[in-house]
């Protein structure tokens, strides 16, 4: 992860990281930006921090996109997301997409697909997470969610790999099941599998 949040700025490690990349033929890098809050802080204050630090590494990096994840309690904001995108061209900032963050952070779940489409087309990896609550239609505090292996959730896997594939996604699917904490070993390998031949299925749509 690549924080804006700690003390120091990142810029020649992510510099560092992106030419690596680029001569192992990657194209997508994953960052996080600011994931906690910080005390005092307004959302136009996380904004104004994310911008001038992607401003610096923008005329530092080429061949490789960056792609921020909806991740924590400030880059799962709409309003946050909305802000960098309009910033930055696609080419530059995209999006990992984690499937069970904006749930997570306490999307009524028709909003996260609605979330999930408005910001479709700047997708350039995928985390594919699960996680079921009774307040399925309800906003809710970050947290309020149980995991699941993928297979189970309340969110609807097949439904966002359509969206995605609609905006023109081709890229990976990357399992990230958060519930394996909760089983022994022969539990979680049975999970992932199950999670394996699902993930394998939503690739064939």
């Amino acid at each position: 992860s690549i924080l804006i949040a700690n003390d120091f700025r990142e810029t020649d490690y992510v510099v560092k990281a992106v030419n690596i990349a680029s001569r192992l033929g990657v194209r997508v890098v994953r960052i996080d930006t600011i994931v906690k809050e910080i005390k005092g802080y307004s959302l136009e204050d996380y904004i104004r921090l994310s911008i001038e630090w992607l401003r610096e590494l923008e005329g530092e990096v080429r061949d490789v996109a960056l792609a921020v994840e909806n991740h924590g309690y400030i880059s799962n904001r709409e309003d946050y997301l909305d802000a960098l995108f309009r910033e930055f061209p696609e080419a530059f900032l995209g999006l990992t997409l984690d499937t069970g963050n904006f749930y997570w952070y306490g999307y009524p779940l028709s909003k996260v697909y609605e979330v999930i489409e408005k910001f479709a087309n700047r997708v350039k990896h995928t985390h594919v997470k699960n996680a079921v609550t009774e307040c399925k239609e309800k906003w809710r505090k970050p947290g309020e969610v149980t995991m699941t292996p993928i297979y189970e959730g309340d969110v609807d896997l097949k439904k966002i790999v359509s969206i995605l594939k609609k905006y023109g996604y081709h890229g990976d699917l990357t399992i990230e099941d958060e519930s394996l904490g909760r089983y022994n070993a022969l539990g979680k390998k049975y999970i992932l599998i199950r999670d394996t031949r699902y993930l394998n299925k939503l690739c064939r749509l």
